[in-house]
């Protein structure tokens, strides 16, 4: 099932959605919109590309759990998008095969 969500993307952070080009730096103020551009970008391209691997991180484990996973899961929400959710591998995984792995990268 397919479910639209339009939104309004301005300045360099409409430039870092629309850019296409394989490795992409996107810098700005705090509470620019970096964050949920980011993951928007990942989520896009987990359903244009089945099969895809994509790594969102922090640095710790905390970090990633209250910065990144709540704006994942508004995205998922407004989506109506259900991945299946793997505590040991800490990743999504999508009907088609796409896979979001979740997780801080500071070694313990």
């Amino acid at each position: 099932m397919s479910h639209t969500v339009e939104m309004e993307w301005r300045g360099a952070v409409s430039t870092f959605l629309l850019d296409e080009t394989r490795l992409i730096d996107v810098e700005g103020a705090f509470r620019s919109g970096k964050t949920t551009a980011a993951l928007w970008k990942i989520f896009n391209s987990c359903q244009a590309h089945p099969g895809i691997n994509w790594l969102a991180c922090r640095y710790s484990d905390g970090d990633t759990d209250s910065k990144l996973k709540p704006a994942w899961l508004q995205i998922l929400y407004d989506t109506q998008s259900n991945p299946v959710w793997d505590a040991t591998e800490k990743s999504y995984t999508f009907r088609n095969g796409s896979k979001v792995y979740m997780c801080g990268i500071k070694a313990p």
